[in-house]
């Protein structure tokens, strides 16, 4: 699938209205400052560092709803569930449905997947760029995950190194900081 010839033609299908094959022309006619401003964010993420960890705002409010839930403990009466480690649980705060960015999904529906893999690929290659320009000291793999169902497609962020070190209240058994 070739980002280069797909775009115009999703584009197209999505806004009749604009009359070019260049995707660059479509922001400027069919969009303004403010959907503008509101998207540098998508595409330039605030990075939150808690506890050693990076994590991706992507939500509002990230700092204070991430070292929150942090500080629950949600494993409390779910005695099977499985240990989480810290890595796993800062891994499950860096990943995203593609689909599920937006709350509205606009038309044409039948173009919606190929619209998020294109999405998704553009977003590994800034989210990258967002992650060595904040952290050159540490490498990230960030990687568009697509599952068997055609339309969940995962971004996922993943500190490759150096490793993430444990804080030492983590408390695997109750997956939260004991403070």
């Amino acid at each position: 699938m070739n980002i280069e010839t797909q775009v115009p033609s999703i584009l197209r299908a999505a806004f009749p209205e604009v009359d070019s094959d260049d995707p660059v022309s479509y922001y400027s006619q069919v969009g303004d400052v403010f959907q503008g401003l509101s998207y540098a964010w998508l595409f330039w993420p605030r990075l939150v560092f808690l506890h050693g960890a990076v994590f991706l705002a992507l939500e509002g409010n990230d700092e204070a709803n991430i070292s929150g839930r942090l500080k629950t403990p949600y494993a409390d009466g779910h005695p099977d569930w499985p240990r989480l480690t810290w890595s796993e649980a800062v891994n499950s705060y860096n990943s995203f449905e593609v689909d599920q960015l937006f709350r509205h999904w606009g038309e044409p529906g039948e173009r919606w997947v190929d619209a998020c893999v294109i999405l998704g690929r553009i977003l590994v290659e800034t989210w990258s760029a967002r992650l060595l320009q904040q952290y050159p000291g540490r490498t990230f793999s960030v990687k568009l995950v697509e599952t068997e169902a055609p339309a969940e497609l995962w971004l996922e962020v993943r500190q490759v190194s150096p490793d993430l070190a444990t804080p030492p209240s983590w408390n695997e058994r109750r997956r939260f900081l004991e403070m």
